[in-house]
């Protein structure tokens, strides 16, 4: 329908993930090879027989839908009040609600009845992590190292992705020219750093470093590793009698979607550690 178009249309906008993730539709349990070697492609005369098969398909990656619920009371009123539009206020509801929901899982989600978060280093401990230089202090370095520790071929379409305590860091950064390194966005095109484009993500989790100092993490690396399963149908249910709408003469409405996402390659990402801010 129009109202699940416009809702899925805000859930992109609102998730910076399914902009940088490989989006896939599913109608149910999926399983995708995983490999860090690329598929194997050769040029070949009439009578030369196939090359063997890559490693592609060595190991594998399920992609299996959970279950993500949102709801919201609304006041009666606004179904009777004809200067309201209320598709567009539902659908700016639960798509911001459901688009926050699927981002802080999509980074730190563990898996069990819910995504695997790229950042849960419990479920990807082969994500490599890049310790700082100096202590807990960021520098151009540090940014450096992050970069090239990837292989070429994912760096190629490196992304960085961090929160904004992150970020204020990074922007005071200059290179060994005394340049710096962060490029606002300008007329339409991204922010960069050290050249490369970057997202916000702030369900980044914090932490605090031994000495009791809050600490983050910078993510980079090639986001099309990360693979985001999509049912494509989102379930509406709307009802004057659960809870206590009947009472407060509202309307419960309700949204199921659902949808799973994992890291199919964890050579294609890594991230610094234990960053002060």
């Amino acid at each position: 329908t129009g109202f699940e178009k416009e809702i899925w249309h805000r859930i992109g906008v609102y998730n910076q993930m399914r902009s940088l993730a490989r989006v896939m539709p599913v109608t149910g349990k999926i399983t995708f090879p995983s490999s860090t070697t690329r598929a194997t492609a050769y040029y070949t005369d009439p009578v030369t027989a196939p090359a063997g098969q890559s490693g592609l398909a060595s190991a594998s990656v399920t992609i299996d839908p959970h279950k993500l619920i949102c709801w919201d009371e609304v006041d009666k009123k606004l179904f009777y009040a004809s200067t309201a539009d209320l598709t567009d206020f539902l659908a700016s509801t639960f798509a911001e609600a459901l688009a926050y929901a699927e981002l802080y899982y999509f980074t730190n989600g563990n898996g069990t009845n819910q995504p695997s978060g790229f950042a849960n280093h419990t479920a990807y401990s082969s994500v490599t992590a890049v310790s700082l230089e100096t202590g807990l202090v960021l520098a151009w370095n540090d940014l450096i190292n992050l970069e090239y520790t990837p292989d070429a071929k994912y760096r190629i379409f490196g992304t960085y992705q961090l929160s904004t305590n992150a970020l204020k860091l990074v922007c005071k950064l200059q290179d060994s020219d005394k340049r710096p390194i962060w490029q606002r966005p300008v007329e339409g095109k991204p922010g960069l750093i050290n050249g490369y484009p970057y997202v916000l993500n702030e369900t980044i989790s914090g932490a605090s470093s031994l000495s009791g100092l809050n600490t983050t993490e910078i993510y980079f690396g090639d986001w099309k590793a990360y693979v985001i399963g999509d049912m494509k149908t989102l379930a509406l249910e709307m009802s004057d009698q659960a809870g206590d709408s009947f009472k407060n003469d509202s309307v419960y409405v309700k949204m199921v979607a659902y949808n799973d996402g994992k890291l199919r390659d964890q050579a294609a990402i890594d991230y610094l550690t234990g960053i002060h801010h």
